[in-house]
Parts: C-alpha cells; structure tokens; sequence
C-alpha cells in the first residue's frame, strides 16, 4: 500500500513536470523553429537572437577575359566553424549570364578562381569578353562571404582588386563620384558603369575638367549590363581640357543598382590605378568642407583627402605635407589638391 502511494505521487510529479516543460517550450518557441546555429528551439523571432539560413548575392562590377588580361576571382569563407557554398555566376557586357560551378569553402579558408579556365568548364564554347560578376550563397550573414576580382594585364605589373559588394536596395536617389586622372597622353582609361539589378538603369553622366567646365550625358543600361567608356574620349568630344577633374554618375531612381568603378593604365610605363569611386546621397548637405576634410549632414559623403601621406604613397613622412581640399559631394565641381616636399 506504502509503495502504491509513493508510486501515485511520484508519478504525479512527473506528470507536473512533464506538463511544466511542454508549456515553457511552447513559449519559447512560438515559431516552432529550430535555430541552426545552436539548434535550439527559436525563443525570439529576432533575426539577431537566432539568424536564420537566408539567400544573399553580391556583385563584382567588372571581370575581364580578353586577349592579354585575365581575372581571378577570391572567395573567403569568414564563417568559424560552417562550411559556405558559392554558386558564381559571369555575365556579360550585354547582361547574359553564365552560371559556373559551385565553390565550397572551409571555415576562414580562401579559394581562387581562373574566371577564364572557370567560363571554359561551364561552357567549352565560351568566348573572351568581360562583364561583372554575381556571387550567391546560402548563410546566416552576409558577411560570411568576402570577394574580390582582381584583373591582371598580362606581362605588365598592372593589376586591378574589384570587391564584390551586395546591392544597396535602399539607396534610391544619389550618385557614384569620382576623380578622373590622364598623367600622358598614352595612359589609357576604362570607366565602368554595371548595372547589377534585373531591370534597366537611367542615369545621367558628368564629367568635369579642373576649371569646372562639365559635360553631361544621358546613359542607360539594360538589365546586368556592363558599360565600358573611355574618359579620354568623352573629354575629347565635349571639348574639356586637363589632366585632372571629377566624374558624377547621377542615377534619379535604383542608385543602389549602379555599380562603377574607374582604372588607367600605361603598359609602356608599366603604371596602373584604380580610382576612388563612392556613393553620395541626395540627403546630404555640407556643412562646410576645409583642407583635408569634409563635414557632412550624414555618412553619405565621404572624405577621400588625407591630412597625412600613408607609407603606401611613398613619401617619407618626415618630408612630406599634405593639403587636399577634396569632398565627394564638392570634387565635381571644385577639384584642388597640392602636395609639397
């Protein structure tokens, strides 16, 4: 009868904590998800208490596989303990798209791409050219992945780095600016306008000289195409002079779908360069702008003077002063930088 008792109540008690546990877990978990991260049940909607497995893109603006160039693309998985798969993708100066092999990578490894030898295994028909290039993965955070195309002109010590970036789908209204640099009359340059979205891009170009004599163009680009435009050449056309001045590509609607970038380069120099390009918002406003600095209502408008030559400039720092008056929302119009040893 003793034991008949004690086998009643604890059998009682382990029903209330049976029935304790159930109600907390369904409180915990009113999704019902299980995070795949600690693989516990989801106690918070929050995307930062428990990241869910989400699809991410980013976008190279430029690759190149035509005669005397070729592009290597870099993949590092920043994830600590997950392997990441990549799934990338070339498209075309024209918007057509190539789907390659997928790229899976250990946790904080690296992995290198021939984008030339990579098209040539996807399609043994693939032709040379260029375009930009789309990355998609699957992962808890964007960042889980970082990128770069780095473009490499054959037997010359030029080569450009292009990081991939996502698509700032809510810049809507702004532009990318820019300086634009010919030393001599042999450097060549490419300006390079991809449009990274699925629909087609309006924007307008405009290119300043040192006096401030500009010139304006309409572009277009169609869904993921790549624009490769010569400086030199537009400069010729509309008259302007210089060896230095400012570049605005001002898109009206989808700015965040823009993507430039500008290089020069001189094989017989052996010399080449990629330009500063950064976004700017329609919201900012300057407060006021002096040497080697820009103050601005936002972070929209960032500063590319420097008060201090860094080692990578090659003037020892001991010798060397520097005053740039440069601003992203004020070098279209105004460009002045001096440099005294």
């Amino acid at each position: 009868m003793r034991h008949s008792r004690v086998h009643l109540v604890f059998a009682s008690c382990w029903f209330l904590i049976s029935a304790c546990i159930g109600q907390s877990s369904s409180a915990a978990s009113p999704s019902g998800l299980t995070s795949p991260v600690t693989h516990t049940p989801v106690s918070s909607v929050s995307p930062r208490a428990h990241p869910l497995v989400q699809d991410f893109e980013q976008f190279a603006v430029y690759w190149t596989d035509e005669a005397g160039w070729h592009s290597e693309l870099q993949l590092r998985n920043n994830l600590v303990s997950q392997d990441l798969t990549v799934i990338p993708a070339l498209r075309s100066f024209d918007g057509n798209e190539l789907t390659l092999a997928s790229v899976t990578i250990k946790p904080f490894d690296v992995v290198s791409l021939d984008l030339h030898d990579a098209a040539l295994s996807a399609d043994p028909n693939h032709m040379p050219g260029y375009g930009s290039v789309a990355l998609r993965y699957r992962a808890t955070v964007l960042h889980a992945l970082y990128a770069a195309v780095i473009v490499h002109d054959a037997g010359h010590p030029i080569a450009f780095h292009m990081d991939a970036f996502p698509q700032p789908k809510k810049f809507v209204t702004g532009s990318r600016e820019g300086i634009w640099w010919l030393p001599n009359t042999t450097a060549i340059d490419y300006l390079i306008l991809t449009n990274t979205s699925d629909k087609s891009l309006h924007a307008w170009l405009n290119i300043y000289d040192s006096s401030g004599s500009s010139s304006q163009q309409p572009v277009t680009l169609a869904a993921r195409e790549t624009q490769r435009l010569s400086v030199r050449t537009i400069l010729e056309r509309a008259g302007l002079a210089g060896t230095f001045g400012g570049i605005e590509v001002r898109v009206p609607n989808g700015a965040g779908y823009l993507d430039t970038a500008h290089v020069i380069f001189d094989e017989t120099a052996g010399f080449g360069a990629t330009m500063k390009n950064v976004s700017a918002s329609s919201r900012s406003q300057i407060r006021g702008a002096g040497l080697g600095r820009c103050e601005t209502m936002d972070d929209t408008c960032s500063d590319v003077g420097v008060d201090e030559p860094g080692p990578g400039s090659w003037f020892p720092n001991w010798h060397a002063t520097s005053a740039p008056s440069i601003c992203t929302e004020c070098l279209t119009k105004k460009l002045h930088s001096r440099y005294s040893l």
